[in-house]
Protein backbone atom coordinates (compact mmCIF):
# COMPACT_ATOMS: atom_id res chain seq x y z
CA UNK A 1 0.00 0.00 0.00
CA UNK A 2 2.94 2.42 -0.82
CA UNK A 3 0.98 3.65 -3.26
CA UNK A 4 -1.34 5.97 -1.16
CA UNK A 5 1.97 7.76 0.08
CA UNK A 6 2.11 8.97 -3.46
CA UNK A 7 -0.94 10.93 -3.18
CA UNK A 8 1.33 13.40 -1.10
CA UNK A 9 3.44 16.30 -2.12
CA UNK A 10 7.01 14.92 -1.08
CA UNK A 11 7.82 18.40 0.12
CA UNK A 12 5.55 18.29 2.42
CA UNK A 13 6.03 14.58 3.23
CA UNK A 14 9.27 15.22 4.82
CA UNK A 15 8.01 17.24 7.36
CA UNK A 16 5.35 14.58 8.45
CA UNK A 17 6.16 13.36 11.75
CA UNK A 18 4.16 10.39 12.65
CA UNK A 19 1.28 10.21 15.28
CA UNK A 20 1.99 8.45 18.23
CA UNK A 21 0.70 4.68 18.80
CA UNK A 22 -2.20 5.80 21.15
CA UNK A 23 -3.06 8.52 18.89
CA UNK A 24 -2.97 6.49 16.13
CA UNK A 25 -5.41 3.88 17.76
CA UNK A 26 -7.53 6.58 18.91
CA UNK A 27 -8.05 8.25 15.20
CA UNK A 28 -8.38 4.89 13.39
CA UNK A 29 -11.05 3.39 16.14
CA UNK A 30 -13.16 6.43 15.38
CA UNK A 31 -13.00 6.57 11.70
CA UNK A 32 -13.36 2.93 11.24
CA UNK A 33 -16.23 2.48 13.05
CA UNK A 34 -17.72 6.27 11.44
CA UNK A 35 -18.18 7.85 14.91
CA UNK A 36 -15.33 10.90 14.65
CA UNK A 37 -15.64 13.50 17.52
CA UNK A 38 -14.44 17.01 16.98
CA UNK A 39 -11.35 17.50 19.26
CA UNK A 40 -10.39 20.60 20.86
CA UNK A 41 -7.00 21.79 19.81
CA UNK A 42 -4.76 22.23 23.24
CA UNK A 43 -2.16 23.74 20.80
CA UNK A 44 -0.93 27.60 22.01
CA UNK A 45 -1.45 29.58 19.19
CA UNK A 46 -4.18 28.62 17.40
CA UNK A 47 -6.75 30.25 16.96
CA UNK A 48 -6.54 30.11 13.12
CA UNK A 49 -6.46 26.56 12.79
CA UNK A 50 -9.18 26.02 14.98
CA UNK A 51 -11.48 28.38 12.92
CA UNK A 52 -10.37 27.16 9.81
CA UNK A 53 -10.74 23.42 11.06
CA UNK A 54 -14.22 24.23 12.41
CA UNK A 55 -14.98 25.88 9.32
CA UNK A 56 -14.15 22.68 7.05
CA UNK A 57 -16.16 20.45 9.56
CA UNK A 58 -18.98 22.40 8.84
CA UNK A 59 -18.84 22.71 5.66
CA UNK A 60 -20.05 20.21 2.92
CA UNK A 61 -17.91 21.39 0.20
CA UNK A 62 -14.71 19.00 -0.70
CA UNK A 63 -11.80 19.99 0.87
CA UNK A 64 -10.37 17.23 0.54
CA UNK A 65 -10.70 14.04 -2.00
CA UNK A 66 -10.57 10.45 -0.93
CA UNK A 67 -7.41 9.53 -2.52
CA UNK A 68 -5.38 12.65 -0.91
CA UNK A 69 -6.76 12.08 2.25
CA UNK A 70 -5.79 8.22 2.48
CA UNK A 71 -2.38 9.54 1.60
CA UNK A 72 -2.08 11.84 4.36
CA UNK A 73 -3.50 9.13 6.69
CA UNK A 74 -0.73 6.40 5.56
CA UNK A 75 1.98 9.18 5.74
CA UNK A 76 0.86 10.27 9.61
CA UNK A 77 -0.08 6.45 11.12
CA UNK A 78 2.25 4.94 13.67
CA UNK A 79 4.62 2.86 10.92
CA UNK A 80 3.76 0.03 14.53
CA UNK A 81 0.40 -0.36 13.09
CA UNK A 82 -0.36 -3.99 11.66
CA UNK A 83 -0.57 -5.65 8.32
CA UNK A 84 -3.15 -5.12 6.70
CA UNK A 85 -4.62 -1.91 8.30
CA UNK A 86 -3.69 0.49 5.27
CA UNK A 87 -6.06 -1.28 3.27
CA UNK A 88 -8.89 -1.28 5.72
CA UNK A 89 -8.14 2.23 6.34
CA UNK A 90 -8.18 3.24 2.24
CA UNK A 91 -11.53 0.90 2.00
CA UNK A 92 -12.81 3.34 4.69
CA UNK A 93 -12.35 6.36 3.59
CA UNK A 94 -12.93 5.78 -0.17
CA UNK A 95 -16.59 4.54 1.00
CA UNK A 96 -17.19 8.17 2.45
CA UNK A 97 -19.48 10.87 1.95
CA UNK A 98 -18.08 14.37 1.42
CA UNK A 99 -19.35 15.60 4.56
CA UNK A 100 -17.31 12.34 6.44
CA UNK A 101 -14.01 13.40 4.61
CA UNK A 102 -14.32 16.93 5.77
CA UNK A 103 -14.82 15.61 9.38
CA UNK A 104 -12.00 12.67 9.24
CA UNK A 105 -9.78 15.55 7.70
CA UNK A 106 -10.57 18.17 10.96
CA UNK A 107 -9.76 15.41 13.36
CA UNK A 108 -6.42 14.69 11.82
CA UNK A 109 -5.46 18.26 11.77
CA UNK A 110 -6.03 18.85 15.29
CA UNK A 111 -4.61 15.49 16.72
CA UNK A 112 -1.52 16.39 14.65
CA UNK A 113 -1.45 19.97 16.02
CA UNK A 114 -2.16 18.95 19.45
CA UNK A 115 0.94 16.46 19.11
CA UNK A 116 3.42 18.39 17.32
CA UNK A 117 1.93 21.80 17.43
CA UNK A 118 -0.41 24.22 15.41
CA UNK A 119 2.26 24.83 12.50
CA UNK A 120 2.31 20.57 11.83
CA UNK A 121 -1.67 21.37 11.54
CA UNK A 122 -1.24 23.41 9.13
CA UNK A 123 0.74 21.58 6.80
CA UNK A 124 -0.88 18.61 7.03
CA UNK A 125 -4.11 21.27 5.83
CA UNK A 126 -2.13 22.49 3.00
CA UNK A 127 -1.21 18.73 2.07
CA UNK A 128 -4.71 17.99 1.92
CA UNK A 129 -5.98 21.26 -0.02
CA UNK A 130 -2.29 21.58 -2.61
CA UNK A 131 -4.97 23.82 -5.06
CA UNK A 132 -5.76 26.35 -2.52
CA UNK A 133 -1.85 27.85 -2.68
CA UNK A 134 -0.40 27.00 0.59
CA UNK A 135 3.06 25.80 -0.83
CA UNK A 136 5.88 24.50 1.46
CA UNK A 137 7.53 27.42 1.40
CA UNK A 138 5.07 29.48 2.52
CA UNK A 139 4.76 27.59 5.44
CA UNK A 140 8.69 28.49 6.15
CA UNK A 141 9.49 27.39 10.31
CA UNK A 142 10.47 30.57 11.66
CA UNK A 143 9.59 29.51 14.95
CA UNK A 144 13.26 28.40 15.29
CA UNK A 145 14.51 31.97 14.30
CA UNK A 146 12.40 33.97 16.81
CA UNK A 147 13.95 31.28 19.48
CA UNK A 148 17.23 32.00 18.08
CA UNK A 149 17.34 35.83 18.80
CA UNK A 150 18.61 37.69 21.64
CA UNK A 151 17.45 41.62 21.95
CA UNK A 152 19.14 44.05 23.43
CA UNK A 153 19.57 47.87 24.05
CA UNK A 154 23.00 48.48 21.91
CA UNK A 155 24.72 52.08 23.01
CA UNK A 156 23.67 54.40 20.20
CA UNK A 157 25.09 57.77 19.18
CA UNK A 158 22.44 60.18 19.98
CA UNK A 159 21.72 63.86 18.43
CA UNK A 160 20.84 66.75 21.19
CA UNK A 161 17.31 66.70 20.00
CA UNK A 162 14.27 64.53 22.70
CA UNK A 163 11.71 62.91 22.25
CA UNK A 164 8.88 61.15 24.24
CA UNK A 165 6.74 58.73 22.91
CA UNK A 166 3.58 59.13 25.11
CA UNK A 167 0.06 58.28 25.17
CA UNK A 168 -1.33 61.36 24.53
CA UNK A 169 0.77 64.27 22.84
CA UNK A 170 0.36 68.00 24.36
CA UNK A 171 -1.10 70.03 22.25
CA UNK A 172 1.91 72.37 20.63
CA UNK A 173 4.77 70.02 22.08
CA UNK A 174 7.26 69.38 19.55
CA UNK A 175 9.09 67.10 21.98
CA UNK A 176 6.34 64.47 22.47
CA UNK A 177 4.81 61.84 19.98
CA UNK A 178 1.71 60.15 20.31
CA UNK A 179 1.59 56.38 19.88
CA UNK A 180 1.28 54.57 16.34
CA UNK A 181 -2.83 54.37 15.52
CA UNK A 182 -4.99 53.30 12.80
CA UNK A 183 -4.09 56.26 11.00
CA UNK A 184 -6.02 58.65 13.46
CA UNK A 185 -9.25 59.65 12.57
CA UNK A 186 -9.96 62.49 10.00
CA UNK A 187 -10.65 59.32 7.48
CA UNK A 188 -13.35 58.33 9.23
CA UNK A 189 -16.06 61.20 8.16
CA UNK A 190 -14.01 61.42 4.66
CA UNK A 191 -16.57 60.75 2.00
CA UNK A 192 -14.46 60.35 -0.53
CA UNK A 193 -12.84 56.93 1.61
CA UNK A 194 -15.95 55.70 2.97
CA UNK A 195 -17.19 55.00 -0.97
CA UNK A 196 -14.25 53.82 -1.84
CA UNK A 197 -14.30 51.21 0.46
CA UNK A 198 -17.67 50.39 -0.27
CA UNK A 199 -16.99 50.00 -3.78
CA UNK A 200 -13.93 47.77 -2.56
CA UNK A 201 -16.44 45.46 -0.35
CA UNK A 202 -13.60 45.80 2.81
CA UNK A 203 -15.74 45.16 5.71
CA UNK A 204 -16.55 47.59 7.68
CA UNK A 205 -15.32 46.66 11.26
CA UNK A 206 -12.36 45.62 9.48
CA UNK A 207 -11.26 49.78 8.71
CA UNK A 208 -8.17 51.44 9.26
CA UNK A 209 -6.80 54.67 7.89
CA UNK A 210 -6.31 55.26 4.47
CA UNK A 211 -2.61 54.69 4.34
CA UNK A 212 -2.34 51.29 6.65
CA UNK A 213 -5.24 49.59 5.03
CA UNK A 214 -4.02 50.38 1.55
CA UNK A 215 -0.92 49.18 2.81
CA UNK A 216 -2.24 45.20 2.84
CA UNK A 217 -4.65 45.64 0.14
CA UNK A 218 -3.41 47.71 -2.51
CA UNK A 219 -1.15 45.08 -4.33
CA UNK A 220 -4.12 42.21 -3.41
CA UNK A 221 -6.62 44.73 -5.13
CA UNK A 222 -6.22 43.30 -9.02
CA UNK A 223 -5.91 39.68 -8.08
CA UNK A 224 -9.77 39.85 -7.02
CA UNK A 225 -11.74 39.60 -10.27
CA UNK A 226 -14.94 43.28 -9.48
CA UNK A 227 -16.77 39.73 -10.71
CA UNK A 228 -16.40 37.92 -7.57
CA UNK A 229 -19.26 38.65 -5.37
CA UNK A 230 -19.09 40.68 -2.46
CA UNK A 231 -19.08 38.62 0.11
CA UNK A 232 -15.98 36.65 -1.81
CA UNK A 233 -14.47 39.88 -1.90
CA UNK A 234 -15.17 41.10 1.68
CA UNK A 235 -13.72 37.46 2.61
CA UNK A 236 -10.21 38.33 0.96
CA UNK A 237 -9.84 41.08 2.41
CA UNK A 238 -10.47 40.01 6.17
CA UNK A 239 -8.08 37.39 5.45
CA UNK A 240 -5.14 39.34 4.68
CA UNK A 241 -6.21 41.71 7.31
CA UNK A 242 -6.28 39.01 10.08
CA UNK A 243 -2.66 38.62 10.77
CA UNK A 244 -1.86 42.31 12.00
CA UNK A 245 -1.94 41.81 15.46
CA UNK A 246 -0.51 45.35 16.00
CA UNK A 247 -3.52 46.93 15.33
CA UNK A 248 -5.15 44.34 17.75
CA UNK A 249 -7.65 43.08 15.32
CA UNK A 250 -6.69 39.37 16.80
CA UNK A 251 -8.54 40.38 19.98
CA UNK A 252 -11.97 39.86 18.56
CA UNK A 253 -12.23 36.42 17.77
CA UNK A 254 -15.16 37.20 15.27
CA UNK A 255 -12.79 38.52 12.89
CA UNK A 256 -11.75 34.92 12.36
CA UNK A 257 -14.65 35.06 9.38
CA UNK A 258 -13.65 31.63 7.40
CA UNK A 259 -17.16 30.56 6.35
CA UNK A 260 -16.59 31.56 2.82
CA UNK A 261 -13.27 30.86 2.83
CA UNK A 262 -14.25 27.11 3.40
CA UNK A 263 -17.09 27.60 0.91
CA UNK A 264 -14.85 28.35 -1.87
CA UNK A 265 -12.25 26.50 -4.12
CA UNK A 266 -8.68 26.87 -4.84
CA UNK A 267 -6.63 30.01 -4.64
CA UNK A 268 -9.70 32.04 -3.19
CA UNK A 269 -9.92 29.54 -0.54
CA UNK A 270 -6.16 29.63 -0.10
CA UNK A 271 -6.20 33.15 0.92
CA UNK A 272 -8.27 32.34 3.75
CA UNK A 273 -6.42 29.50 4.85
CA UNK A 274 -3.16 31.58 4.50
CA UNK A 275 -4.51 34.40 6.64
CA UNK A 276 -5.87 32.07 9.57
CA UNK A 277 -1.91 30.66 9.52
CA UNK A 278 -0.82 33.78 9.57
CA UNK A 279 -2.47 35.22 12.29
CA UNK A 280 -0.88 31.67 14.04
CA UNK A 281 1.91 32.73 13.18
CA UNK A 282 1.68 36.35 14.25
CA UNK A 283 0.36 35.71 17.49
CA UNK A 284 3.48 32.76 17.96
CA UNK A 285 5.61 36.02 17.68
CA UNK A 286 4.10 38.18 20.09
CA UNK A 287 4.28 35.65 22.77
CA UNK A 288 7.78 35.45 22.37
CA UNK A 289 8.12 39.34 21.53
CA UNK A 290 6.17 39.91 24.83
CA UNK A 291 8.94 37.57 26.71
CA UNK A 292 11.31 39.81 25.84
CA UNK A 293 9.20 42.76 26.95
CA UNK A 294 8.26 41.62 30.18
CA UNK A 295 12.26 40.41 30.68
CA UNK A 296 12.78 44.05 29.80
CA UNK A 297 15.42 43.32 27.14
CA UNK A 298 15.25 45.65 24.41
CA UNK A 299 14.05 45.97 21.04
CA UNK A 300 17.43 45.57 18.81
CA UNK A 301 18.79 42.37 17.45
CA UNK A 302 22.72 42.06 17.74
CA UNK A 303 22.82 41.36 13.71
CA UNK A 304 24.66 38.64 12.32
CA UNK A 305 27.23 37.70 14.62
CA UNK A 306 23.85 36.08 16.72
CA UNK A 307 21.93 35.28 13.39
CA UNK A 308 22.55 34.89 9.51
CA UNK A 309 21.26 37.71 7.71
CA UNK A 310 19.46 34.48 5.27
CA UNK A 311 17.48 33.15 8.71
CA UNK A 312 16.63 36.62 9.78
CA UNK A 313 15.11 37.72 6.01
CA UNK A 314 13.02 34.39 6.10
CA UNK A 315 11.66 35.84 9.79
CA UNK A 316 10.63 39.21 8.52
CA UNK A 317 9.51 38.07 5.33
CA UNK A 318 7.13 35.93 7.70
CA UNK A 319 6.91 38.16 10.03
CA UNK A 320 5.06 40.38 7.57
CA UNK A 321 1.12 39.73 8.17
CA UNK A 322 0.24 39.92 4.36
CA UNK A 323 1.37 36.24 2.99
CA UNK A 324 -2.43 35.49 1.54
CA UNK A 325 -1.99 36.96 -1.78
CA UNK A 326 0.95 34.64 -2.07
CA UNK A 327 -2.03 31.81 -2.14
CA UNK A 328 -2.28 32.88 -5.89
CA UNK A 329 1.07 32.02 -7.00
CA UNK A 330 3.23 28.95 -8.14
CA UNK A 331 5.34 27.56 -5.89
CA UNK A 332 8.33 28.77 -8.60
CA UNK A 333 7.03 32.79 -8.24
CA UNK A 334 6.79 32.66 -4.48
CA UNK A 335 10.87 32.56 -4.55
CA UNK A 336 11.20 35.26 -6.22
CA UNK A 337 7.77 37.47 -4.19
CA UNK A 338 9.64 36.58 -0.76
CA UNK A 339 12.38 38.30 -2.02
CA UNK A 340 9.98 41.36 -2.89
CA UNK A 341 7.76 41.17 -0.18
CA UNK A 342 11.42 41.55 2.26
CA UNK A 343 12.43 45.02 -0.20
CA UNK A 344 9.52 46.06 0.63
CA UNK A 345 9.04 45.24 4.33
CA UNK A 346 12.47 47.00 5.02
CA UNK A 347 11.94 50.19 3.02
CA UNK A 348 8.44 50.12 5.63
CA UNK A 349 10.62 49.51 8.72
CA UNK A 350 12.91 52.57 7.54
CA UNK A 351 9.95 54.87 7.67
CA UNK A 352 8.63 53.55 10.75
CA UNK A 353 11.80 52.72 12.77
CA UNK A 354 10.97 55.00 16.06
CA UNK A 355 7.87 53.32 16.91
CA UNK A 356 10.15 49.51 16.13
CA UNK A 357 12.78 50.79 18.68
CA UNK A 358 10.37 51.26 21.39
CA UNK A 359 8.13 48.31 21.54
CA UNK A 360 6.43 46.67 18.89
CA UNK A 361 8.79 44.97 16.06
CA UNK A 362 11.61 43.05 17.53
CA UNK A 363 12.41 41.69 14.10
CA UNK A 364 13.37 44.77 12.17
CA UNK A 365 15.07 44.23 9.44
CA UNK A 366 16.42 48.01 9.00
CA UNK A 367 17.17 47.62 13.04
CA UNK A 368 19.18 44.88 12.50
CA UNK A 369 21.02 46.15 9.36
CA UNK A 370 21.73 49.17 11.69
CA UNK A 371 23.41 46.77 13.85
CA UNK A 372 26.06 46.20 11.11
CA UNK A 373 27.36 49.77 10.59
CA UNK A 374 25.86 49.98 6.97
CA UNK A 375 23.29 52.75 7.91
CA UNK A 376 26.46 54.61 8.11
CA UNK A 377 26.81 54.98 4.51
CA UNK A 378 23.20 54.55 3.65
CA UNK A 379 23.58 51.59 1.88
CA UNK A 380 20.18 49.56 3.15
CA UNK A 381 18.63 52.78 1.55
CA UNK A 382 19.83 52.66 -1.61
CA UNK A 383 20.16 49.46 -2.23
CA UNK A 384 16.38 49.34 -1.35
CA UNK A 385 15.86 51.75 -3.99
CA UNK A 386 18.04 50.58 -6.69
CA UNK A 387 16.37 46.72 -5.93
CA UNK A 388 12.91 48.66 -6.62
CA UNK A 389 14.00 50.58 -9.65
CA UNK A 390 16.95 48.21 -11.38
CA UNK A 391 15.65 44.48 -10.34
CA UNK A 392 12.90 44.63 -13.35
CA UNK A 393 10.29 44.88 -10.71
CA UNK A 394 9.17 48.25 -11.48
CA UNK A 395 9.87 47.28 -15.45
CA UNK A 396 7.96 44.06 -15.42
CA UNK A 397 5.05 46.49 -14.38
CA UNK A 398 4.98 48.42 -17.84
CA UNK A 399 5.42 45.35 -19.86
CA UNK A 400 3.33 42.19 -18.39
CA UNK A 401 0.06 44.70 -19.39
CA UNK A 402 -3.05 42.33 -17.73
CA UNK A 403 -0.75 39.69 -15.96
CA UNK A 404 -1.83 39.24 -12.05
CA UNK A 405 1.21 38.92 -11.03
CA UNK A 406 1.56 41.53 -9.02
CA UNK A 407 3.97 41.61 -6.14
CA UNK A 408 7.01 40.30 -8.97
CA UNK A 409 7.86 38.79 -12.00
CA UNK A 410 9.04 35.18 -12.16
CA UNK A 411 12.27 36.15 -13.35
CA UNK A 412 13.88 37.94 -10.01
CA UNK A 413 15.21 35.36 -8.97
CA UNK A 414 17.28 36.38 -6.05
CA UNK A 415 17.53 34.13 -2.79
CA UNK A 416 15.40 36.54 0.23
CA UNK A 417 18.60 35.58 2.12
CA UNK A 418 21.43 36.60 -0.48
CA UNK A 419 19.51 39.82 -1.25
CA UNK A 420 19.70 40.72 2.64
CA UNK A 421 23.40 39.98 2.59
CA UNK A 422 23.56 42.59 -0.32
CA UNK A 423 21.79 45.00 1.85
CA UNK A 424 24.53 44.61 4.32
CA UNK A 425 27.48 44.34 2.37
CA UNK A 426 30.12 47.36 3.85
CA UNK A 427 31.84 46.89 0.27
CA UNK A 428 28.97 48.41 -1.54
CA UNK A 429 29.88 52.37 -0.62
CA UNK A 430 31.89 51.92 -3.88
CA UNK A 431 29.20 50.55 -5.93
CA UNK A 432 26.53 53.60 -5.12
CA UNK A 433 25.93 55.69 -8.48
CA UNK A 434 23.49 58.48 -9.28
CA UNK A 435 20.04 57.25 -9.22
CA UNK A 436 19.43 59.63 -13.00
CA UNK A 437 22.04 56.97 -14.73
CA UNK A 438 18.89 54.69 -15.03
CA UNK A 439 15.89 56.76 -14.42
CA UNK A 440 14.59 60.09 -16.58
CA UNK A 441 12.25 62.94 -15.56
CA UNK A 442 8.40 62.49 -15.57
CA UNK A 443 7.21 66.20 -16.05
CA UNK A 444 3.60 67.26 -14.47
CA UNK A 445 0.60 69.22 -15.23
CA UNK A 446 -0.93 71.76 -13.35
CA UNK A 447 -2.37 70.51 -10.17
CA UNK A 448 -5.18 73.30 -9.36
CA UNK A 449 -8.24 71.01 -10.91
CA UNK A 450 -6.64 67.49 -8.98
CA UNK A 451 -5.94 69.21 -5.77
CA UNK A 452 -9.64 71.41 -5.26
CA UNK A 453 -11.38 68.07 -6.45
CA UNK A 454 -9.93 66.09 -3.60
CA UNK A 455 -9.96 68.88 -0.79
CA UNK A 456 -6.45 69.23 -0.67
CA UNK A 457 -6.06 72.73 0.61
CA UNK A 458 -2.74 74.94 1.77
CA UNK A 459 -2.24 75.72 5.66
CA UNK A 460 -2.90 78.14 6.91
CA UNK A 461 0.35 80.02 7.59
CA UNK A 462 2.03 83.33 7.62
CA UNK A 463 2.42 86.57 5.71
CA UNK A 464 5.35 86.20 4.56
CA UNK A 465 5.57 81.87 3.65
CA UNK A 466 1.92 81.86 2.09
CA UNK A 467 2.79 83.19 -1.45
CA UNK A 468 6.24 81.39 -1.98
CA UNK A 469 4.29 77.88 -0.37
CA UNK A 470 1.48 78.30 -2.71
CA UNK A 471 4.01 78.88 -5.32
CA UNK A 472 5.24 75.86 -4.64
CA UNK A 473 2.47 73.75 -3.76
CA UNK A 474 0.58 74.71 -7.50
CA UNK A 475 4.11 74.59 -9.52
CA UNK A 476 3.02 73.50 -12.92
CA UNK A 477 6.15 71.98 -14.25
CA UNK A 478 7.53 69.72 -11.58
CA UNK A 479 9.32 66.65 -12.51
CA UNK A 480 9.39 62.91 -10.91
CA UNK A 481 12.51 60.79 -11.37
CA UNK A 482 11.28 57.08 -12.37
CA UNK A 483 12.16 54.71 -14.88
CA UNK A 484 12.00 55.26 -18.56
CA UNK A 485 7.99 54.56 -20.15
CA UNK A 486 6.05 55.21 -17.46
CA UNK A 487 2.52 56.03 -19.66
CA UNK A 488 1.28 59.73 -19.68
CA UNK A 489 -1.73 58.74 -18.39
CA UNK A 490 -0.15 57.89 -15.05
CA UNK A 491 1.90 60.81 -14.59
CA UNK A 492 -0.82 63.33 -15.03
CA UNK A 493 -3.26 61.17 -12.63
CA UNK A 494 -4.70 62.53 -10.14
CA UNK A 495 -3.07 60.71 -6.93
CA UNK A 496 0.27 61.27 -8.56
CA UNK A 497 -0.54 65.33 -8.86
CA UNK A 498 -1.49 65.27 -5.24
CA UNK A 499 1.30 63.54 -3.80
CA UNK A 500 4.18 65.53 -5.90
CA UNK A 501 2.26 69.17 -4.58
CA UNK A 502 2.74 67.83 -1.11
CA UNK A 503 5.65 66.84 -1.44
CA UNK A 504 6.87 70.82 -3.22
CA UNK A 505 4.82 72.19 0.30
CA UNK A 506 7.25 69.95 2.35
CA UNK A 507 10.49 70.90 0.58
CA UNK A 508 9.52 74.44 0.96
CA UNK A 509 8.99 73.64 5.21
CA UNK A 510 11.75 72.22 5.22
CA UNK A 511 13.98 75.29 3.26
CA UNK A 512 15.33 78.25 4.85
CA UNK A 513 12.59 80.16 3.24
CA UNK A 514 9.90 79.02 5.68
CA UNK A 515 9.82 80.24 9.48
CA UNK A 516 9.84 77.18 12.45
CA UNK A 517 6.33 78.08 13.28
CA UNK A 518 4.94 77.70 9.52
CA UNK A 519 7.55 74.64 8.93
CA UNK A 520 5.61 72.78 12.07
CA UNK A 521 2.21 73.97 10.87
CA UNK A 522 3.15 72.47 7.22
CA UNK A 523 4.78 68.84 8.65
CA UNK A 524 1.18 68.37 10.60
CA UNK A 525 -0.66 68.73 7.44
CA UNK A 526 1.47 67.07 5.05
CA UNK A 527 0.47 64.19 7.61
CA UNK A 528 -2.90 64.69 7.57
CA UNK A 529 -3.34 65.18 3.83
CA UNK A 530 -0.90 62.44 2.77
CA UNK A 531 -4.30 60.00 3.02
CA UNK A 532 -5.82 61.88 0.20
CA UNK A 533 -2.97 60.29 -1.99
CA UNK A 534 -4.33 57.01 -1.44
CA UNK A 535 -7.90 57.85 -1.34
CA UNK A 536 -7.55 59.43 -5.37
CA UNK A 537 -5.85 56.00 -5.67
CA UNK A 538 -8.76 53.79 -3.88
CA UNK A 539 -11.27 56.07 -5.90
CA UNK A 540 -10.20 55.26 -9.95
CA UNK A 541 -8.71 51.66 -9.51
CA UNK A 542 -11.87 50.31 -11.05
CA UNK A 543 -11.33 52.03 -13.96
CA UNK A 544 -7.81 51.93 -14.87
CA UNK A 545 -6.20 48.32 -16.11
CA UNK A 546 -3.61 46.46 -13.52
CA UNK A 547 -0.49 47.71 -15.30
CA UNK A 548 -1.35 51.29 -14.43
CA UNK A 549 -2.66 50.72 -11.35
CA UNK A 550 1.37 49.19 -10.03
CA UNK A 551 2.60 51.97 -12.46
CA UNK A 552 0.80 54.49 -10.20
CA UNK A 553 1.59 53.36 -7.47
CA UNK A 554 5.47 53.13 -8.62
CA UNK A 555 5.35 56.72 -9.65
CA UNK A 556 4.00 57.85 -6.08
CA UNK A 557 6.45 55.84 -4.38
CA UNK A 558 9.57 57.77 -6.56
CA UNK A 559 7.69 61.03 -5.19
CA UNK A 560 9.40 60.18 -1.80
CA UNK A 561 13.09 59.64 -3.50
CA UNK A 562 13.84 62.34 -4.58
CA UNK A 563 15.32 65.11 -4.67
CA UNK A 564 14.97 64.31 -0.76
CA UNK A 565 15.13 60.57 0.05
CA UNK A 566 12.20 60.80 2.84
CA UNK A 567 13.71 57.41 4.34
CA UNK A 568 17.18 58.17 4.95
CA UNK A 569 16.09 61.11 6.59
CA UNK A 570 13.57 59.24 8.95
CA UNK A 571 15.65 56.20 9.46
CA UNK A 572 18.78 58.14 10.34
CA UNK A 573 16.48 60.41 12.41
CA UNK A 574 14.58 57.86 14.64
CA UNK A 575 18.11 55.71 15.06
CA UNK A 576 20.06 58.63 16.34
CA UNK A 577 17.80 61.01 18.26
CA UNK A 578 17.27 60.40 21.84
CA UNK A 579 14.16 58.93 22.07
CA UNK A 580 12.34 57.22 25.47
CA UNK A 581 9.17 55.91 26.05
CA UNK A 582 6.63 56.77 28.54
CA UNK A 583 5.30 53.16 30.36
CA UNK A 584 2.01 52.41 28.72
CA UNK A 585 2.29 54.59 25.41
CA UNK A 586 2.33 52.19 23.40
CA UNK A 587 -0.45 50.01 24.90
CA UNK A 588 -1.35 47.25 27.50
CA UNK A 589 0.13 44.76 25.25
CA UNK A 590 3.18 46.19 24.36
CA UNK A 591 1.84 46.60 20.87
CA UNK A 592 -0.61 49.74 19.23
CA UNK A 593 -3.40 49.77 21.29
CA UNK A 594 -6.68 51.20 19.27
Amino acid sequence: MGSLSSNIDPALEEGFPCLSAQNTAFYIHELISDNLHLCKINADPSHGLEAATAAIWNSEKQICDAGTLAGIIYSQMSRASSDGLFEKIERTVLGMSRVQINKALTVLVRLVANEYGWLYGWKVLAAADPASGLHPLLMEDSVEVYNQVTVSTPPRRKLDVKLSVVRIAESGNISQIGPKTIGGHIWETDEKYLAAVKAWNIPSDLLLGPCILFAWVGSFKKLVLQSESPEVQAACWTAQLLGIVDYDIDIDESNLKVKVAAENQGKMRGTGWAGLMVTDQQMFNRSVQMKWWREGKGSFVLGPSEISPSDFAVAGYVDCAGLPPFAYQTAAQLLASRTAMFVGTLFCYMHDLIYDMGCPSRISSAAYAYSTGVFDYDIPQSWVVGMIDKSEIAEGILRRGQENLVLVPGSFDVDIGKAFEQALNMENVSNLIKRDKYTTDCVLQSPVLDLEANGVKCPKLCDKCFSPFLEAFTRSDDKIQAIPGIPESVVISSPVSIAAAIRRGCLFGASQDSCDDCACIIGIWANLKSEKVVISLMAIESVISSRDFMAMMYLIGCVALSPLRIMSVLAGFDLNADITFVKGAMGDRDVVDC
